[in-house]
Parts: structure tokens; sequence; C-alpha cells
């Protein structure tokens, strides 16, 4: 039974965060039900007796549609800098040594993708920022 489940805070992302504002603490779970959110908001309180609803300054929920659309602007992204750095290198040097850049390149982006799939970590903005990054670098060596 769902209301029988406790919220638990496994895999979960939790920062404290201080700045201008004061002192602030981020939450990422995974998504939540409305009686696991009512669950983990009291659980909060219980532990923080001065916490109230009114605290929570936010509270994003991104699911398989903003998912996808992130994976498709990555690809888009990728295509892009790699079509991009084809005519570069072409253009400068020889098309065979584009083809083997963008190779090795696109191995190295394969490679970093696998061991985030392998142990099963979270694909978010800052991960296609990374991608693109190495990707970045890459082409430079």
């Amino acid at each position: 039974d769902a209301s029988d489940r406790t919220v638990t805070l496994e895999n979960s992302y939790i920062q404290k965060v201080i700045g201008a504002g004061g002192e602030e603490v981020v939450i990422r779970t995974v998504t939540l039900t409305e009686d696991e959110r009512a669950k983990l908001l009291t659980a909060i309180a219980v532990e923080w007796p001065e916490f109230s609803e009114k605290d929570i300054r936010n509270v994003e929920n991104v699911g398989p549609v903003v998912g996808g659309e992130l994976l498709r602007n990555a690809l888009l992204a990728l295509l892009l800098a790699s079509v991009g750095m084809v005519i570069y290198i072409s253009f400068r040097f020889q098309l065979k040594f584009a083809v083997a850049a963008m190779a090795a390149l696109l191995f190295d982006a394969f490679v970093v993708i696998a061991a985030f799939s392998v142990f099963k970590l979270e694909l978010n903005s800052p991960f296609v920022a990374s991608v693109l990054t190495i990707v970045g670098y890459s082409i430079n060596d």
C-alpha cells in the first residue's frame, strides 16, 4: 500500500547553501507523490521544529518529458558542434584529419556517457555541459 511507504532520502542530494539571503537547504529527490511529499515535510518539521511550509521557496518536478527534451537538445548541440568542427578541420587541415578527430572525440564522449550509465548516475544539465566540455577539450588535443 502506497500510504504505508516511508519517505527515505536514498539517492537524494542535500546541500546547505549560505548566501546573502542567509542559510538555505536544497533537497533533490526522485519524483514524489503527494503522500510522500507530505510525509517528507512532516519528517523535516519533526527534525527542525522552526521549519514551516511557508519556508519552502521552490518546488520543481522534472519528468520524462523534460528529460526527453534535454536529451534531444543535448544531441542537437553535439551534432551542431561536430559538424562545425568537421567543417573547420577540413578547411584548415584535411578531411581525413577531420574524420579521425571526430571519431576520437565521439569515442571520448561515449566513454563518459557509458560510465554514467554503468553507475546509474543522474543525467542532467551539468552532465550535458561536461560532455560538451570534454568534446571541446578532446578536439583541442
